[in-house]
């Protein structure tokens, strides 16, 4: 996968532009793509498509947006769903 994405905003790809490139479905780009992440490589994508970056700041801030946000909300829910779990058993 990691040789059909370009470096830089300006060589963004659009999932569909991948799924067309590869001829992969998309289950299996977004798989691939999680798996370049958590292995180093910094993909991110502001709605314009997928790309390496190489901005530190640009990354930090793909980071901020898609994992710290998510997993905020995740928490919050968690600990509704835990007093809800408390409540049911009382």
């Amino acid at each position: 996968m990691i040789e059909y994405l370009g470096i830089g905003p300006e060589e963004a790809r659009t999932r569909q532009d991948l799924v067309d490139i590869t001829g992969y479905p998309d289950r299996l780009i977004r798989d691939q793509i999680s798996k370049l992440r958590k292995s180093g490589v910094p993909v991110v994508n502001f709605g314009k498509g997928y790309y390496i970056s190489e901005d530190p700041a640009e990354i930090r801030k793909f980071i901020r947006i898609e994992y710290w946000s998510k997993m905020h909300d995740m928490r919050e829910t968690a600990s509704v769903l835990y007093d809800v779990a408390g409540v049911m058993e009382a």
